[in-house]
């Protein structure tokens, strides 16, 4: 999560308004996942949007508002540690993406894991 406070906060530096955070083992991401999930946050009006697929949260796939940036500070203050406890303290929007679009959130930690 210090990553992702980081990231806030170098974009509220530049006075960008959303950040996009994808994890970085995941190398094949769907072409129109931030256009999905920013289009799902203008609609709802959320604070930010995440990738559900096939019933599963993916919660390191989304787009936040960098507003986010001081109360992620408290939560690392206070020891929080899991990001969708994090996430779901605010108004919020998942974005369901097909189950054929599995692949595309697939990690990849390992050679090996690039082969299967």
């Amino acid at each position: 999560m210090a990553g992702i406070e980081r990231a806030l906060f170098f974009a509220q530096q530049q006075q960008c308004d959303r950040v996009a955070l994808v994890p970085c083992d995941s190398p094949q991401l769907p072409q129109t996942l931030v256009q999905r999930l920013n289009q799902a946050m203008e609609q709802s009006q959320a604070a930010l949007a995440f990738a559900t697929v096939d019933g599963r949260d993916q919660p390191l796939f989304c787009l936040l508002r960098t507003h986010l940036h001081g109360d992620l500070v408290t939560c690392l203050q206070a020891r929080e540690r899991k990001v969708l406890r994090w996430l779901e303290r605010f108004e919020l929007t998942r974005v369901h993406f097909p189950m054929e679009e599995t692949f595309a959130f697939a990690n990849f930690n390992t050679p090996e894991d690039l082969v299967s």
